[in-house]
This record gives C-alpha cells, structure tokens and sequence, in this order.
C-alpha cells in the first residue's frame, strides 16, 4: 500500500490495492470518479527516484474502509483474499454498531498485545473523564450529593455554587502552569499561529470551535497537561468515593479537602477565583478567532 501525505492529511495510492485485489483499475476508477466528493478523490502529483514526476489517484486514508465496505467479495477471484475481505467487512459493520450503540468500539485482542495502542486509548479515556463538561458535571453531583448545606447555599449565595467549580478548575491551574484558566488563555491564544496558539489540542484541526479555544488546558505543554490530568483523576476519585459512602460535609470543607489534595502532590494551595478576568478572555477570543477565520478563509483551496 502506497500512502503519503497532503495538507497534513494521510492519502492512499488506489490503483495497487485495487488490482492487489485482483479487481479492474479501470472500472474502480470509473465508480471513484463518479462519486468524487464522497471519497474525496485526488491526481496526486509524486515524484519517484529517478526524480520523474507523475500523478497518483488517490483518497484520503480514512475514506479506504468506505471502498472496502462498497466491494461485493464475489468479485475476488483469489479465495483468500476474498475471506479476508469478507472477515474485515464483518468486523467493520461490528465495530460500527458498537461505535454508534455503545459510544465506542474495541479492539481487545489488539489492546492486549500492543501496549502503545493500550495506552493511547487510556490516555484518550483519561482526557474524557478530565475535560472541563465531564469534571464540571461530576463534581457538581458530588457537592449537591455531599453537602449537607448545597441548598442553603444555592438559595442564598447560588454565585458561591456556580464558582466553586471554576475556582477549583483555576486552582489546579496554577498549580501546574503558575496561571489562572483564563490567563492562559489571555497570553497566548493568537490568530495568526497554527491552532491559534493551543499547544494541548490535538483534534480535527478543521473543526476547531470557540469553546476549544476559550478552554486554558489547550494551552498547557504536555507535561503540564498530564499533571493537570492527574489532579483532575485524584479529584474524581474523592468525589466519587465520598458519593459512593453516602458523605455529609459542608462546602466550605471542599475547599479545605482541595488545598490537602494539593499538598499531598507537592504544590501550594490557591484560593483567588479571578472571575474578572472571564470578559477579557471572552474579548480576547473574539478578536483572534476573527482574525483565524479570515486567515482560514484566505488560504488556497485543498
């Protein structure tokens, strides 16, 4: 398989997988073409050693299984491979249904033999569990679920509740970067960088939303990030455990159970929410997002 890379995106050379196959270039060709825009087909122009240049049909990497599901195995002339593309469709359609039904889909076998796809697909869970919404939600339940005093507090102080979250988020913060969420955001976020200056974002570079860029672990270094994971892992085991044990305390004792948390890691405890620092970020991403999108917008079409 022939695989190279455009605009930072991985193609396939189709014409050796197809007659690999021991199917007709010509008539897969024909129905590729035909149906351009849902496999993305490109002439890629490559040079060989000689230093010869010559184009190449191909598609993007993650539009292959879409063809390999379109093959009717019938049409294979070689035994095995035609089992082999029966057993990859069959898993595929599993994986699918998995996918769509359960919200993921695993490969065991393969997570118990290669340990670097095992904790890839930890590291992946692990941003799951720690990002803003998830943590957000999680520790909400627990300090309504925990404290006996929540409802006093919702009813005549609710800014102290809607707070307590990001002054917990802020803490954790500076605990690993030496800044706030927001200032982090403030200092780098810029328009005119790649990502618009996030370091920790490692999704689609096309789907890139303002709710990515207002959040301050995207501009956290990897080794500040994993730190940042690990608080947020230890936060979430207290508060799932004092659910679990049916806990009463009073909110005032979060925060004293957060500055133990921290000392225990090795760094000093933080108690000043900057909630006037939230409209400077908020402008700040405008700004930079507008210039992004227009950035985005003058570059040369794909």
């Amino acid at each position: 398989m022939v695989t190279f890379e455009k605009d930072g995106k991985p193609f396939v050379a189709m014409r050796r997988i197809v007659e690999n196959m021991g199917l007709g270039w010509g008539a897969q060709r024909q129905k590729l073409a035909a149906q351009s825009s849902k496999y993305q087909c490109d002439d890629i122009v490559t040079v060989d050693a000689a230093g010869r240049a010559y184009p190449m049909f191909a598609i993007p990497l993650a539009k292959l299984p879409l063809w390999l599901a379109s093959i009717n195995p019938n049409n294979i002339p070689d035994p095995s491979v035609r089992d082999r593309l029966e057993l990859y469709q069959s898993e595929s359609a599993i994986a699918l249904h998995d996918y769509w039904t359960k919200g993921l889909a695993i490969d065991r076998q393969r997570l118990e033999a290669d340990e670097a796809a095992r904790e890839k697909a930890i590291d992946e869970l692990r941003k799951l569990r720690t990002s803003d919404r998830v943590m957000y939600r999680k520790i909400t339940d627990a300090i309504a679920t925990t404290s006996y005093d929540y409802h006093w507090e919702q009813e005549n102080r609710p800014h102290r509740v809607r707070s307590l979250f990001a002054a917990i988020k802020d803490t954790f913060h500076v605990a690993v970067s030496g800044k706030t969420a927001r200032a982090l955001v403030i200092d780098n976020v810029d328009g005119t960088k790649p990502l618009l200056g996030m370091t920790s974002y490692d999704g689609d570079p096309a789907k890139i939303t303002e709710r990515d860029v207002k959040t301050g672990m995207n501009y956290l270094d990897r080794n500040a990030f994993a730190r940042l994971q690990n608080l947020y892992e230890q936060l979430f085991l207290f508060a799932e455990q004092h659910m679990l044990r049916g806990q009463q305390m009073a909110m005032v004792n979060w925060e004293e159970r957060l500055n133990s948390l921290l000392k225990a890691n090795g760094y000093e405890s933080f108690t000043l929410y900057a909630d006037y620092l939230a409209p400077v970020a908020d402008k700040r991403v405008r700004e930079e997002w507008k210039v992004y999108k227009q950035r985005i917008k003058q570059l040369p079409a794909a």
